[in-house]
């Protein structure tokens, strides 16, 4: 299937511009292939071989999961939240989904932000979502039963 082309609506570049500069500058375009049509529906949120936890960098508009899905023609499940959640709170937040109890997927890739690897679960930058590593380590191995 040929790829489609889509427009980046918030230019990554254009942004940084002095305002009377951008108009200049046209969204940056790019490519994202269609998901694989099949008979289940490879990104149908029932079911899903793989999840793809992750803040907002994950989101829909980025198309990740379709190109994932697309190029290992399985299922994914897509679950985000914005950043300012934190890493540890957007994993549990998933975890106790009713996605999660009623199907277990077979991977789950856990997305976490370069810059919030140094940041443990109760960083002050978690603000409301901030948690000790060990209630973290607690209700983890709650949700999976490990």
């Amino acid at each position: 299937m040929p790829p489609t082309r889509q427009v980046q609506q918030n230019g990554d570049l254009q942004r940084l511009l002095p305002p009377n500069r951008r108009d200049a500058f046209a969204p940056e375009e790019y490519q994202v292939r269609l998901p694989i049509e099949s008979a289940a529906g490879l990104l149908d949120q029932g079911g899903a071989d793989l999840a793809l936890v992750g803040p907002s960098f994950l989101g829909p508009r980025y198309s990740y999961h379709n190109i994932v899905s697309n190029q290992l023609q399985r299922s994914v499940q897509l679950s985000w939240r914005p950043n300012s959640a934190g890493p540890y709170f957007i994993l549990l937040d998933y975890l106790r989904s009713t996605e999660f109890r009623s199907h277990r997927p077979s991977v789950l890739v856990w997305h976490l932000l370069e810059a919030n690897m140094s940041l443990l679960p109760g960083a002050t930058a978690w603000a409301q979502f901030a948690m000790s590593a060990d209630q973290f380590r607690q209700e983890l191995r709650r949700l999976v039963g490990g």
